[in-house]
């Protein structure tokens, strides 16, 4: 379902290539205890790959696609291995800079480049010539999916259960309030006000967490063509929208632009499925 829905974007400059080189050198320079050793990864089999520094990122093998799909969004404490001065700034007097919250305030762009740098960094982990990139819509709509044709990531039942982060009555007392004057998912009660942990954002059947709620997802597609804007998908914390919430709906941001609801999520592919 191609329908329009803005996101609101806040305007962000392009960052030097300069200051992820020096990210990049810092993230190579904190390594100072040894790694867990993790198998290679097989096709048909998840895995787990280790970032350094007790940093880990878990796939999902998702047989539909023939490719690993991340298993959470991508959080602080992952990002930060790439630009260790990335920060996601509170919202609201609410802390959205934990290390295993999703990262947040990271734009197509960037998260393209962190990508990048997890197919340059860890080699010989798969098979050859693999690489990270982002999903595309039809890729993110088939691991949401899970093989049938739910409405909802969950299934089709409504409201939400309440392992899913979304705007829900959780918001109404908060010692912060943030939705008392506004609409909220009536019978929907999830345990965080803003972004939660990535484990704790609701798992399908397929093994994987957080393909509705908590942030919105990049996608590698374009959404505008005339406008220059690209897909995100998922929903996030601060929505309640039912139709928000479908496996099939596609939203838009500008490439450079950054808030507190976008993240995303890697997924490692052979090349002749990557885009340009």
């Amino acid at each position: 379902m191609w329908m329009r829905w803005i996101a609101v974007c806040s305007s962000a400059a392009l960052i030097s290539l300069n200051i992820f080189a020096e990210s990049e050198a810092g993230a190579d320079a904190a390594e100072s205890r040894p790694e867990p050793e993790f198998p290679a990864l097989e096709p048909g089999q998840s895995g787990t790959i280790a970032l350094g520094s007790g940093v880990e990122l878990a796939l999902v093998w998702i047989e539909a696609l023939k490719f690993w799909v991340g298993k959470y969004e991508v959080t602080n404490g992952q990002y930060r291995r790439f630009n260790t001065s990335h920060v996601s700034k509170p919202w609201a007097r609410h802390v959205l800079d934990g290390d295993d919250q999703p990262a947040v305030y990271v734009s197509w762009n960037q998260a393209r480049q962190y990508c990048a740098w997890l197919t340059r960094r860890i080699k010989g982990k798969w098979p050859e010539g693999w690489l990270f990139r982002l999903p595309s819509a039809k890729e993110w709509e088939t691991c949401a999916r899970c093989g049938d044709a739910r409405e909802f990531p969950w299934g089709n039942e409504w409201p939400p259960p309440n392992d899913w982060n979304y705007r829900g009555e959780e918001g109404l007392w908060a010692p912060v309030r943030l939705f008392t004057h506004d609409k909220v998912i009536r019978g929907h009660k999830d345990k965080f006000v803003v972004s939660a942990p990535v484990a704790s954002s609701g798992s399908n059947i397929l093994g994987v967490f957080g393909m509705g709620g908590n942030v919105w997802e990049w996608c590698r597609d374009e959404f505008s063509e005339e406008y220059g804007t690209r897909v995100i998908m998922g929903g996030c914390w601060d929505n309640y929208q039912r139709h928000l919430l479908k496996t099939d709906w596609r939203s838009e941001c500008a490439p450079n632009g950054t808030n507190q609801v976008i993240g995303f999520r890697v997924v490692l592919a052979p090349p002749d499925s990557a885009a340009p």
